[in-house]
């Protein structure tokens, strides 16, 4: 058994030997040339139904095709959402009697620090390349929404009206009671107002106007927000209030620095 066994593995060797030899020779090529013609439609077949999967899913196909445009159609609904929020913050700022003779320099909120509800800061992409300059108002409306603190050439931050680091000279919409305004993380504080003067719940706190020697600060007659309630004591000179601001600092995209006014 073990002698058929080698005999036919010598015959298949020797074959294989003569075809390695011999492979350009007539016999053998016209035996390759049947074959390879033989197979040539079912391998074109394959390839085209290859080439047709491609197709449907490759980067030519109509599904990549379909896919591309909607990501773009998406695109472009975006940009229109953004341009027109844009467009509807600059007519509403612009629109603003207290702003109008201000020159206002609009620019995009691009970070904050704080809780992402309740940012204290804010940073924008204006710096003191583009004329920004600690001091300077930042609103949104007739609304004010605090103020530069540190500039470098290409980003502000804007130190909102609730940060404690905030202080502005302020005074009651109705009464013109005065007194100093200060952020205290998530309300402003009205201080120093005169126990004489009267101050009523439900009505606004306006800026007094916050004026330094080089013509930066903040300007009067903006809402810094509602006062909802009122400390009072006879034995004490001077009473205190809290104040809600009415603006939602975390839904800020587009603001507005108050170059001069």
């Amino acid at each position: 058994m073990k002698k058929i066994q080698l005999a036919v593995l010598f015959i298949f060797l020797t074959l294989s030997l003569l075809i390695l030899l011999n492979n350009n020779s007539w016999p053998f090529s016209a035996l390759a040339a049947i074959a390879q013609n033989t197979f040539k439609v079912p391998k074109s077949i394959i390839y085209g139904m290859r080439s047709d999967d491609n197709e449907l899913t490759g980067k030519g196909s109509p599904a990549e095709k379909l896919k591309k445009e909607n990501l773009e159609l998406t695109q472009k609904l975006l940009d229109y959402d953004r341009i027109k929020r844009d467009n509807d913050a600059f007519r509403s700022q612009f629109d603003t009697t207290e702003t109008k003779s201000y020159t206002l320099s609009p620019v995009k909120v691009i970070g904050f620090t704080g809780s992402f509800f309740q940012p204290i800061t804010l940073t924008i992409d204006h710096g003191s390349d583009l004329g920004m300059k600690t001091g300077m108002a930042v609103v949104e409306g007739n609304n004010l929404i605090g103020k530069l603190g540190k500039v470098t050439p290409v980003f502000s931050e804007v130190i909102l009206t609730i940060n404690p680091d905030f202080v502005t000279l302020a005074k009651a919409s109705d009464t013109g009671a005065p007194g100093v305004a200060h952020g205290d993380q998530d309300f402003i504080l009205l201080d120093r107002v005169s126990i004489n003067d009267t101050i009523n719940n439900n009505t606004f706190l306006l800026t007094a106007g916050d004026v330094g020697s080089s013509g930066i600060g903040i300007p009067p007659e903006l809402v810094i927000g509602k006062i909802v309630s009122v400390n009072k004591s006879p034995s004490l000179p001077f009473q205190t209030a809290k104040i809600e601001t009415t603006i939602d600092f975390s839904r800020l995209e587009t603001v507005f620095v108050v170059e001069k006014f």
